[in-house]
C-alpha cells in the first residue's frame, strides 16, 4: 500500500475495506484501519494511521539471518539476508489482542505490540480520529490559560520523560522551547509525547485537495494566527498538467489564498505559477534555526530547525490550530572527518554516510525513525539542504543541521533575497506573510551577531542512541550508476518487492522498476521498444512488421502481427475482446544466417550513436556490444560491424550511401541545417524543447567537471552540447561556437529550449552557456553547469548573471 505518496488515500482505501463509515453523511470516508508492516512502517504512515483512529502495526515477520557463528549472512551483492520469522502470506488469520497487547497466530504468541497501544494511540482509535483529541486538547488549554487554573487531567496523559542532570540535543531543545499543555518547568527528553507549536506548513498539490477537504469538515475558515508562515505548492502538477490539473488546482489555489497561505498560482492571475518543488520553497522561507515545519510531502526536511512529512490530515491540523502532536525523537549524532576533494561533489558525502552507517552497524538502519543530527557547520543552507532532504531516503524521521553563527547569517541572508524575489512577483497576501519572515529573519540575524541567541547547538552532555558516527569523506561513484536521476524516493530507489511479486500501490508516480524490481521479461519488452522506436509512441498494429532482437547472440530477424481469435474473459466481468498476439517464430541457426546481415559502417562527421542505431533498428547498447571500441566515444572515421536485419539494411542502404557523398562537401550553415532536420521529427520546437529540458535535468546535481560531457560531470558547453546530441542535434562543442548558430533574439522575446550566454570574470568573449527552461515576467531561468555548483538552475534575477548576460540565442526554429 502506497510507496512515497498518497498515504491518506491508501490509508482510507484500506479503511474503506476492513473499517467503518465515518460518518452517515458523507460517503467513501471510513475509519480505523488495521495496517501491517512487514519490515517497518515509516513514521510518515503511523502518523496517518493515528489520524485515521486506525492501529498500526511493526509485524517484525522478518529478521537478519545469522550462520552458525552468529555472523550476519550476506547475498552476493554484500546485502543482509532476511529470513522469516512467521508468515503473512493472503490467507493468513492473525489476531490482534487489545488487553494483552499481543498478536497472535490461533494460540500462538508471534509478537508484542503494545507500542500500537500507547494510551495516546487508543485515545484516537476511541475517538474515531485523532481531530477531535486535538481540538478538545487546543480548546482545554486555552481556557485554563484564560482563568488561570492548572489543566486538570481529563484525556491521557501525555508521556513526560525527564532526566536530571542529562543534557538536550538540538530536537529536544526545539521541542522544549515549543511546547504546550505540558507540566510548567519540566525538561523534556526523547520518548515525551508533546504538543508543540508549529512555524512554517506546506501543502503539497497532489494532496492538497484533502487537505483543503479535511479543512472545510473542521469549519476551519483562516490560518491560524501562531503559525508565521505557510506554503501551497505547485509542483507536482507543473509537470502534468492535464485537463483533471486544470480543472483542480486553480480551486485548491482559491482556497488555499483565501484561508491564508501563499499559492505557487495566482487565483486572480497577476503572477506566473512558481514551480519550484516544495521542499525547497518550504527551506527558503524557513528563517529560524528553532523553528517546526509540517509539511505534505515526505521529503519536508530543512536545513534550518526541523521539519516533519505528513499527511494531509496532520497538514491540516498544523494549519488550522497552529499545533502538532508527535513523541521527541531520539537523535542519532554525525560528525565527520577528512576534506572534500575538487573531483567530489556534496552527494558523495550524502552517499559516504549511508554506507559507512550501514556497515558500521551491521546493516542495522540506526536512522529509521530518528533523528539525523549533522555536525558540518560551515554548509550553507543549499548545501545542508542536499544532506537534509536525503534523510528521508534512510527513513529517518528528519534531520538537524547544527550551523556555525557565520554561516546561519549567510543563509539567512540567502532566504531574504528568495523571499524578496516572491514579493516582487507579488505572492505576499493581505496580512504581508513574506515580509513577515524577512522581518523575522533579520531579527534573527541581529540576535545572532549580538550574541543573544547564538546559533542553536546541543548540549556537550546530550545523550544520543548513536553518537560515533565520525565518517570519513570519500566518493562512491557507483552509487551513481546504480540510481535513477532524481529524488530519490520520487524516482523509485528504495526498497522495492521481489522480481515476479504482485503489488497493488495506491502511487501518484508509479513507473517500471518503482515498486517491485525490474524482472528479465520486463527488459526482454524494453528491448523491443528499443528495437522498435515507434512502439514507444504508438500501439502495435495487426500487419505491423517488428524487429525483434535475439537473445543468443545479436541476431534480429522480423515477424509479422497477426490476429488471433476472439477469447472471451468471463471471470472478471469484462467484454469480450480481440488478442493480439505477436507470431511464433522458431529460429534455427540457417534461418538466422538467411536473415540476418552483417554490413560495415564508417562513423560520418555529426553521426551519433543513438543515430546509427535506428538507422539499422538496433538499439545503441547492442551497437557498442558489436563494437567494443566506441563504448565510451565515437570518433569520426571509426569502421563499426553491424550485424541487424537484411530487410532494414537494404532499406537504408542507399541513404547511407548518399550520406557518405555528400559528407565531404561544406556548407556555411551546416548546423542550422543539423538543427532542421532534427526539428522535423517534432510537431512543434515546442515540444521539442520540452523534451531537451527533460533530458537536462536529469543531470541536475552533477558535478562541474572542464571539458566533461557526461554524468561524471559538465562543463558548460558540454553539458548543452550532450543534451542536444541525445536528440540528434548537434552542436559547436564551445561557448563561443554556440553563440554563432541560430538567431540571436530580444530577451523580451526569449522562450524554452532558446540558448542563453554570458561573458563571465572579466571575459572579451563570450565563455558561458545555458538553456533556459522557464520565462515568467522579465525573469528568466535557465540551466547551466557553474563551476561553484555544477549543473543547477539559476535566474538571470541573480546580480551575477544580471551583470554578465550576453545574448540569447534561438536554434530551435522549425
Amino acid at each position: 500500500m502506497g510507496v512515497g505518496s498518497s498515504r491518506m488515500s491508501g490509508v482510507n482505501n484500506v479503511a474503506l475495506w476492513t473499517g467503518k463509515q465515518a460518518s452517515p453523511y458523507i460517503p467513501f470516508v471510513n475509519i480505523a484501519p488495521i495496517v501491517g508492516g512487514t519490515n517497518g512502517i515509516s513514521p510518515i504512515f503511523l502518523t496517518t494511521v493515528d489520524v485515521t483512529g486506525g492501529i498500526g502495526i511493526d509485524l517484525k515477520n522478518w529478521v537478519k539471518k545469522t550462520d552458525a557463528n552468529g555472523e550476519l549472512v550476506r547475498d552476493e551483492n554484500g546485502e543482509t539476508v532476511l529470513e522469516q520469522v512467521y508468515s503473512v502470506a493472503t490467507g493468513t488469520v492473525l489476531t490482534i489482542n487489545t488487553k494483552t497487547k499481543k498478536l497472535y497466530n490461533g494460540d500462538q504468541e508471534l509478537i508484542d505490540i503494545s507500542r500500537s497501544f500507547t494510551p495516546q494511540k487508543i485515545e484516537f482509535i476511541k475517538a474515531g480520529g485523532s481531530y477531535a483529541i486535538v481540538f478538545g486538547k487546543k480548546i482545554q488549554t486555552f481556557a485554563c490559560k484564560v482563568l488561570g487554573i492548572d489543566i486538570p487531567t481529563v484525556f491521557a496523559p501525555s508521556k513526560e520523560v525527564s532526566n536530571p542532570g542529562q543534557g538536550l540535543t538540538a530536537v529536544e531543545k526545539i521541542f522544549n522551547k515549543n511546547a504546550v499543555g505540558n507540566t510548567p518547568g519540566k525538561v523534556l527528553h526523547a520518548g515525551s509525547d508533546v504538543r508543540v507549536e508549529v512555524n512554517i506548513v506546506g501543502s503539497q498539490d497532489t494532496t492538497g485537495l484533502m487537505t483543503a477537504q479535511e479543512l472545510e469538515s473542521m469549519a476551519a475558515k483562516v490560518i491560524s494566527p501562531i503559525v508565521d508562515g505557510a506554503y501551497q505548492s505547485g509542483c507536482h502538477t507543473a509537470s502534468v498538467w492535464d485537463k483533471k490539473a486544470q480543472a483542480n488546482i486553480p480551486k485548491l489555489m482559491q482556497f488555499m489564498n483565501d484561508f491564508g497561505l501563499i499559492t505557487a498560482r495566482d487565483p486572480k492571475g497577476v503572477y506566473h505559477a512558481m514551480t519550484d518543488v516544495i521542499h525547497k520553497v518550504l527551506n527558503d522561507i524557513t528563517v529560524d534555526d528553532w523553528a517546526i515545519i509540517i509539511g505534505g510531502d515526505s521529503h519536508t526536511r530543512m536545513s534550518k530547525g526541523v521539519a516533519f512529512g505528513a499527511d494531509s490530515g496532520t497538514v491540516a491540523l498544523a494549519l488550522a490550530t497552529g499545533e502538532a502532536s508527535m513523541p521527541i525523537p531520539e537523535s542519532v549524532k554525525v560528525t565527520f572527518k577528512g576534506t572534500m576533494k575538487s573531483y567530489m561533489d556534496f552527494r558523495d558525502v550524502v552517499h559516504a554516510t549511508q554506507a559507512q552507517m550501514l556497515h558500521k552497524f551491521g546493516g542495522e538502519n540506526v536512522f529509521q525513525g530518528r533523528i539525523i543530527e549533522v555536525h558540518i557547520g560551515t554548509l550553507t543552507a543549499d548545501q545542508a539542504f542536499t544532506f537534509t532532504d536525503w534523510s528521508a531516503e534512510m527513513k529517518a524521521k528528519a534531520s538537524i543541521c547544527i550551523s556555525e553563527d557565520d554561516t546561519l547569517i549567510e543563509s539567512l541572508e540567502i532566504a531574504k533575497g528568495r523571499i524578496q524575489i516572491m514579493i516582487d512577483k507579488g505572492m505576499d497576501n493581505a496580512t504581508k506573510v513574506l515580509q513577515g519572515l524577512i522581518n523575522k529573519a533579520n531579527k534573527r540575524i541581529e540576535e545572532i551577531k549580538t550574541g543573544d541567541k547564538p546559533a542553536l547547538r546541543p548540549d556537550a552532555n546530550a545523550k544520543y542512541y548513536a553518537e560515533d558516527l565520525n565518517l570519513m569523506i570519500m566518493p562512491l561513484r557507483e552509487l551513481h550508476v546504480q540510481k535513477r536521476p532524481g529524488c530519490n524516493l520520487c524516482m523509485g530507489n528504495q526498497e522495492k518487492a521481489s522480481k515476479g511479486d504482485t503489488v497493488m500501490a495506491t502511487s501518484t508516480r508509479l513507473f517500471q522498476g518503482r515498486v517491485v524490481e525490474d524482472s528479465a521479461e520486463k527488459k526482454e519488452i524494453n528491448d523491443l521498444d528499443k528495437a522498435n522506436p515507434i512502439l514507444e509512441k504508438e500501439a502495435l498494429k495487426v500487419g505491423q512488421k517488428i524487429v525483434i532482437p535475439i537473445k543468443e547472440g545479436v541476431a534480429v530477424v522480423t515477424t509479422v502481427v497477426k490476429p488471433i481469435e476472439t477469447v472471451p474473459v468471463k471471470s472478471i466481468g469484462v467484454q469480450e475482446n480481440s488478442r493480439v498476439k505477436e507470431e511464433v517464430v522458431i529460429v534455427n541457426k540457417e534461418a538466422i544466417e538467411e536473415n540476418v546481415a552483417t554490413i560495415s559502417h564508417e562513423v560520418l562527421p555529426k553521426e551519433t550513436k543513438y543515430g546509427i542505431a535506428k538507422k539499422y533498428g538496433i538499439s545503441v547498447s547492442e551497437l557498442e556490444i558489436q563494437n567494443p571500441s566506441i563504448a565510451k566515444n565515437l570518433y569520426v572515421g571509426a569502421k563499426l560491424k553491424i550485424v541487424g536485419s537484411k530487410a532494414i539494411q537494404e532499406e537504408v542502404s542507399d541513404d547511407t550511401k548518399l550520406i557518405a557523398e555528400t559528407t565531404n562537401q561544406t556548407d556555411a550553415n551546416q548546423e542550422n541545417i543539423t538543427i532542421a532536420s532534427s526539428l522535423a521529427k517534432w510537431n512543434t520546437s515546442e515540444e521539442l524543447a520540452d523534451e531537451l529540458i527533460r533530458m537536462a535535468s536529469d543531470n541536475l546535481g552533477s558535478r562541474y567537471r572542464s571539458g566533461g560531457t557526461s554524468k561524471n560531470g559538465f562543463d558548460c558547453s558540454g553539458l548543452m552540447y550532450a543534451t542536444f546530441s541525445s536528440l540528434d542535434i548537434k552542436l559547436p562543442r564551445s561557448s563561443h561556437q554556440m553563440a554563432t548558430i541560430g538567431t540571436v533574439v530580444d530577451p523580451n522575446q526569449a522562450q524554452k529550449g532558446d540558448l542563453i550566454f554570458f561573458k563571465t570574470r572579466g571575459a572579451n568573449q563570450i565563455n558561458h552557456v545555458g538553456m533556459i527552461v522557464e520565462v515568467n515576467d522579465g525573469e528568466i531561468k535557465f540551466i547551466h553547469s557553474a563551476t561553484h555548483g555544477g549543473v543547477i538552475i539559476s535566474s538571470t534575477k541573480e546580480k551575477y548573471y544580471e551583470k554578465n548576460f550576453t545574448q540569447i540565442n534561438r536554434v530551435l526554429q522549425q
